[in-house]
């Protein structure tokens, strides 16, 4: 997490994000963000389902030919992490995390990875406005 926020004081842009898979688990069970000069990567522990801040991909991961990243991935490309949140589950492990992503002057983008069955879901978190009176 420390590798993070150092990335919101860099204010460090985004240069490519992959989603990796294990070949016997669905869906992506590591993420790999890499910025202008730094990288980070989430991926689960298998035994706990809990979110866990790595380098970089193992040689058991492999590319995943399409995944939920893919449809965020224009929008996130260039801009920074300017919060994250990590989130624990009532059994109290820490089995997500939520990244913002924004540029100055620009509605943020909020991303949920929760940490199910070996892998991440990946949710966009959009703010809900009141309808008007």
């Amino acid at each position: 997490m420390e590798r993070v926020h150092a990335l919101i004081d860099a204010m460090s842009r985004l240069t490519a994000v992959v989603a990796y898979e294990e070949g016997y688990l669905i869906g992506p069970t590591l993420i790999h963000f890499v910025f202008s000069d730094a990288e980070f990567a989430i991926t689960v522990d298998p035994d706990t389902d809990e979110v866990l801040f790595v380098d970089r991909p193992g040689p058991q991961h492999l590319p995943m030919p399409s995944s939920a990243v893919d449809v965020f991935r224009p929008a996130l490309l260039h801009k920074c992490i300017t919060d994250v949140w990590s989130m624990t589950n009532k059994q109290g492990y820490s089995d997500a995390i939520q990244l913002q992503f924004a540029e100055p002057d620009a509605r943020p983008i909020l991303l949920q990875f929760v940490a199910i069955a070996s892998g991440f879901w990946v949710y966009s978190v959009q703010q809900l406005e009141a309808p008007p009176p």
